[in-house]
Parts: C-alpha cells; sequence; structure tokens
C-alpha cells in the first residue's frame, strides 16, 4: 500500500503495483539485462544532494560493469531533478540550466512588459484626475515622498485584494470546470490537495506585486514633480 497521490503525477500514480520483473517489458536477454522501457524515481533524503547521489550511483554503476562481458551501463549525467529532465527533454547528456532559464526569462519578461507599460498608463491617468487632491496634500506640508509612498501603499492594496479574488475565484472555477480540467490520459484525477501549492501561489503573488510596484513607480513620482500651484489649479 503507498499513499495516493493525483493522476497529474504519471510518474508516481497507480492503481496498482507490481514488481517490475513481473512486467513484460522486462527482458534478461537484452544487452545483458542491462536494456529495458524502464524508469527510476529517487527522493532524496534530507540533507542528501543530488551531486552527492550521481556520485554514489555513477559508483554502483562502475562496480555493475566490472561484472558484465560484452556490454557496458551508461546513464549519462544521470539522476537529474524534474526540472532538468523536462528542461532537457529526457536527454541524459547535461542540461545547460543557465541557458533554459535565461531564454524562458526573457520570454517572461517580454509577456510581462506590455502588461506593465499598460498598468502604468491606467495608473498615470488616474492620478492626473487627482492632481488636485495631492496639491492640496503638498500645500497642507506632504512631501514628495509621502505622494509616492501613497499611490504606491493604494496600488499594494488593490494587489492584496486582487490577489486573494483570483486565488477564491481559481479554486471556484477548477470546481465548475473539473469535468473540462481534471481529465487527463490516465482518466478522471479529481480535486486533491495536491494541487493547491501554496509556494506557486505566493511567487506568483509576489511577482505581480514587484510589476505593480514598478508600473505605479513611475507615475508616482512623476505626479510628485508636479508644482503644487499648478496642481491646486487643475
Amino acid at each position: 500500500m503507498v499513499k495516493d497521490v493525483s493522476r497529474f503525477a504519471n510518474t508516481a500514480w497507480a492503481e496498482m503495483w507490481i514488481p517490475y520483473t513481473a512486467g513484460t517489458e522486462y527482458n534478461t536477454y537484452w544487452s545483458e539485462g542491462i536494456n529495458g522501457h524502464f524508469n527510476c524515481c529517487v527522493l532524496l533524503k534530507e540533507g542528501v544532494t543530488e551531486e552527492e547521489l550521481r556520485r554514489e550511483v555513477q559508483s554502483r554503476i562502475a562496480k555493475f560493469n566490472s561484472t558484465l562481458s560484452d556490454c557496458k551501463a551508461d546513464i549519462g549525467y544521470q539522476p537529474n531533478s524534474q526540472i532538468v529532465e523536462w528542461l532537457n527533454g529526457g536527454n541524459e547528456g547535461k542540461a545547460d540550466m543557465a541557458g533554459a532559464f535565461l531564454r524562458y526569462g526573457i520570454i517572461l519578461f517580454i509577456l510581462l512588459l506590455v502588461p506593465a507599460f499598460n498598468l502604468s498608463g491606467i495608473t498615470l491617468s488616474r492620478m492626473r484626475k487627482r492632481i488636485a487632491e495631492l496639491g492640496v496634500r503638498r500645500a497642507f506640508g506632504a512631501s514628495k515622498g509621502n505622494i509616492i509612498g501613497q499611490v504606491l501603499f493604494e496600488n499594494l492594496v488593490f494587489t492584496l485584494v486582487g490577489g486573494l479574488l483570483g486565488l477564491c475565484f481559481s479554486y471556484v472555477a477548477i470546481w465548475l470546470l473539473r469535468d473540462w480540467l481534471l481529465v487527463t490520459s490516465l482518466g478522471d484525477a479529481g480535486l486533491s490537495g495536491g494541487m493547491l501549492n501554496g509556494y506557486v501561489f505566493l511567487a506568483a503573488f509576489l511577482f505581480c506585486l514587484v510589476m505593480n510596484l514598478m508600473s505605479a513607480g513611475i507615475p508616482a513620482w512623476r505626479v510628485s514633480q508636479v508644482n503644487i500651484i499648478d496642481s491646486i489649479n487643475n
């Protein structure tokens, strides 16, 4: 008996587990028994690094190869983490993780740059409608830093409210569209706690928060530079 997981974890989910030697894919006649259609997943112990595991595996392979006569086992630069395996397309060589993260980072930056400009324009338009209000605040002693802080704080509140509403709506949407979203090649996955990853939501929320503050920072600075008399007359 093993702990149940979501069907989306296709390398960890199964309705029944059997010894690999009982499967039809197991054949000891292929390359002295070292070749076949199998994948191995390893869960690292706490405190053990991937490099330590890789060295241990290589030493075991070298010891195993000493018992073979015609063939030698070689798994390349493995084992790899799940994200490396995904980015490397299943190849056994060493993945260029720095290059992959750079490519995806550039794509993500470009995709978010346009919304950031749109947010900046909307914020600037909203601030221009409040120039008279901000001018009165300046006349009563508010500094430019106070004005910028007020605008950034307002955008922070909007981001918090929008993030919480988005989280609630996403849960409701998953539940309403579960017959469409939660169907995999292995069958109906159903709702499970493993789908609700708080770290992913927190990372996305912090990223949106930074983008929101950056898009609001420039309009706030521009509004704070307007002369007090011009602001009040406006």
